[in-house]
């Protein structure tokens, strides 16, 4: 009799996994984001990318062939600041750290700051 109620809390576990699992696979098959579901949180190279093809923005290489035209060198660091609407890219020139903002709506320099890490 112990036994039997054993193996029916076995089976009925068992039964409650496989359950799960099936809904997992279906709910995953109707959202292609999976376990992250509709509040899916964007990254800021999501909002960059669609802000280059809507033509909001210059793209991170147009904004990298306007620093080194004027630094050149070897680029360190890049990314944008969505908030301000910047490139902010740090290269190497002559020896030199430059630190150089760009207008992420022009494509222009702004900003130049040497030294620094």
């Amino acid at each position: 009799m112990r036994y039997r109620s054993i193996i029916s809390a076995i089976c009925l576990t068992l039964s409650l996994l496989a359950l799960d699992f099936a809904l997992a696979d279906t709910a995953s098959a109707r959202d292609p984001w999976g376990p992250f579901g509709q509040g899916y949180a964007r990254a800021d190279q999501d909002d960059a990318r669609d802000a280059v093809r809507s033509g909001d923005y210059v793209s991170m290489e147009q904004a990298l062939a306007a620093v080194r035209a004027r630094y050149p060198g070897r680029l360190l660091d890049a990314d944008l600041n969505r908030r301000a609407g910047l490139y902010n890219i740090k290269m190497l020139s002559e020896g030199e750290v430059v630190q150089v903002a760009v207008d992420a709506r022009s494509g222009r320099i702004v900003d130049v700051r040497r030294g620094g890490r």
